[in-house]
C-alpha cells in the first residue's frame, strides 16, 4: 500500500520533510514550490501539525493605526489581517480611521473563565443527586487534584446540570495568556479519574463537546474565555463626512439586520461580520482559527445620542485567544503577535481588547458602506482582480 513517508525516529528533521515533499511531487506530478517554501524549521513546528510538508501562505495586510483606550491595551496600534478577501483590509482601515478621528474605541475585558464538559451516567434520579452533593462537598479536593497538572490553570467552579439519570458537568478556569482548552482537558480528565475511582458511575463522556468550537446559547449567554466589549461615539459630522450616511440610518439598518437576522434566520450573532476580522487576525496571529465558530457570537449595538451623534459597541462573550501556547510562537505569528504588543506571557487581555477594537471598526465600516450604497462598489474596486 503506497503510504505517507515518515520517519519513526524524527519526524520534523529536514530530510523527513525532504523525503515526504519529493513523494508527493511525484505521486502529483507537481512542483509544490508553494508549499514547499517556508520560513520557520519543521522543527519548531512539533506539536502543531503531523506529517509536515509546508505551509499555507495568506496574504497579510495592515490595517491602522486603531487607537484603543483600554484597561490593557493603550495607545495607536498597526494591526496584521490575514486574508485572501478583497476589500476587508480596506473596510477595516476605514473603520479604524473614523475611530481614530473620535478619541479612540473604549475596550474592557467583562470575564475571564473559559470551561469544559463532560456527561455522567447513573442508575437513576437519586444517584444523580446524590453525586451533585458530593462534587459540592469534595471541590477542594478535586480543585487540587486539577491543579496539579497546570502551572496557569486555575479550577473556579464545577457545575452541575442535571439531566434525568445524567449529570452535565461543567469545569469552570482560568487558563493565564493560553487558551487554554488543551490545558483543562488535561487537568479535568485528572478530575474525572478521581471520581471514577470514589463514586460508582455508569458510562462517563469526556470530553462532552456541547460548547467547544460551537455557536451555542450557552456560550453566548454565560460566556466563554474571554468576554470583551468595546465601544465609540461618533460624530454626526463624522459619520456624514466620512460614512456617507447619517447617524439615524446606521442605527435603523443595524436593528433591521439584527430583528430580521432573528427572526428569520435564527442566528445566534446579532453583528453584521465579527467572523471576518476575527479569522483575518487568528490567521496572522496564530490562533486556532475553529474557535471562529463560536468566537463571532456577539451583538453590535448602535443608537443615536441626545445630541445627534451615533453610539457603537461590540460585545464578545465567548472570545478563545492566546498569546502564549499553540501556534503563538511560530513564524509569522509571533511577527504578528510581536507588532501588536502581544506575544508571551501577561498579555492575552491586551490582545483581547484589540480583537474587540478591530471588530468594532469592521461594524462601523462595513455598516456604512451598506446604508450607503457603497458596499458593492467596494468590492468591484478592492475584491475582484483587475485586467
Amino acid at each position: 500500500m503506497d503510504r505517507i513517508p515518515r520517519n519513526i525516529t524524527d519526524n520534523y528533521s529536514e530530510e523527513a520533510v525532504r523525503d515526504r515533499i519529493d513523494w508527493l511531487r511525484r505521486k502529483t506530478g507537481l512542483p509544490l514550490d508553494g508549499i514547499a517554501t517556508y520560513s520557520i524549521a519543521p522543527s519548531d513546528a512539533r506539536g502543531n501539525i503531523e506529517n509536515f510538508v509546508g505551509v499555507a501562505q495568506v496574504p497579510i495586510g495592515l490595517a491602522g493605526p486603531l487607537r484603543i483606550n483600554g484597561n490593557h491595551a493603550q495607545g495607536n496600534f498597526f494591526v496584521p489581517l490575514a486574508t485572501t478577501e478583497g476589500a476587508l483590509v480596506a473596510s477595516y482601515n476605514r473603520g479604524m480611521k473614523v475611530i481614530g478621528e473620535s478619541g479612540g474605541a473604549n475596550a474592557r475585558i467583562l470575564k475571564d473563565e473559559t470551561y469544559i464538559g463532560a456527561i455522567i451516567d447513573f442508575g437513576n434520579l437519586s444517584e444523580v443527586i446524590r453525586f451533585s452533593h458530593w462534587v459540592k462537598e469534595n471541590f477542594s479536593r478535586l480543585k487540587e487534584v486539577a491543579e496539579s497538572t497546570t502551572h496557569h490553570g486555575k479550577l473556579q467552579s464545577i457545575e452541575s446540570s442535571i439531566q434525568g439519570k445524567r449529570a452535565l458537568l461543567s469545569f469552570h478556569y482560568t487558563t493565564g495568556d493560553a487558551s487554554g482548552l488543551n490545558m483543562i482537558t488535561i487537568a479535568s480528565k485528572a478530575v474525572i479519574d478521581l471520581i471514577l475511582t470514589e463514586v460508582s458511575v455508569g458510562r462517563c463522556v469526556f470530553p462532552a463537546t456541547f460548547n467547544d468550537k460551537k455557536s451555542t446559547f450557552m456560550n453566548a449567554i454565560k460566556g466563554r474565555g474571554k468576554s470583551v466589549a468595546a465601544d465609540v461615539t461618533i460624530s454626526r459630522k463624522l459619520v456624514e463626512g466620512a460614512l456617507h450616511t447619517t447617524p439615524e440610518e446606521m442605527m435603523q439598518g443595524c436593528y433591521a439586520n439584527s430583528l430580521m437576522s432573528a427572526t428569520i434566520g435564527g442566528t445566534l450573532s446579532h453583528n453584521h461580520h465579527f467572523a471576518n476580522g476575527l479569522a483575518a487576525l487568528f490567521i496572522a496571529c496564530g490562533q486556532d482559527v475553529a474557535y471562529v465558530a463560536e468566537s463571532s457570537v456577539g451583538s453590535t449595538v448602535m443608537d443615536v445620542s441626545d445630541s445627534g451623534d451615533l453610539y457603537v459597541s461590540v460585545t464578545l462573550p465567548d472570545l478563545i485567544a492566546a498569546t502564549m501556547g499553540g501556534g503563538t510562537g511560530l513564524g509569522t505569528a509571533k511577527e504578528c503577535l510581536d507588532m501588536l504588543g502581544c506575544y508571551g506571557t501577561g498579555k492575552v487581555q491586551h490582545f483581547a481588547e484589540i480583537i474587540a477594537s478591530v471588530l468594532l471598526a469592521g461594524e462601523v465600516s462595513m455598516w456604512g458602506a451598506i446604508m450607503s450604497g457603497e458596499f458593492s462598489e467596494a468590492h468591484r474596486r478592492y475584491g475582484r482582480k483587475q485586467s
